[in-house]
């Protein structure tokens, strides 16, 4: 099962890291956020409003980006700080 974890508002619209079944065949980061989206409709709305980005495996990649079984994905809000 692939691991998704929300950073920033997103972790805390989403409550808490999300464990997803991709099938055999993956799936992208795309179409993963999409089923979160149908069951947290708040996601949805934050995903409109933010410029999220993506990485998988601890390295910045393309939300069309095909995810494993075993891969890690974060999903990153926008930030600013020092």
């Amino acid at each position: 099962m692939a691991v998704v974890t929300f950073y920033g508002p997103l972790s805390d619209i989403m409550g808490r890291t999300r464990i997803v079944n991709i099938g055999a065949g993956g799936a992208s980061i795309r179409s993963i956020l999409a089923r979160l989206e149908e069951d947290e409709p708040a996601l949805r709305d934050a995903l409109e409003r933010m410029r999220v980005r993506c990485a998988k495996n601890d390295v910045m990649t393309s939300p069309d980006a095909l995810v494993a079984e075993a891969d890690e994905v974060a999903i990153l809000p926008p930030f600013s700080g020092g």
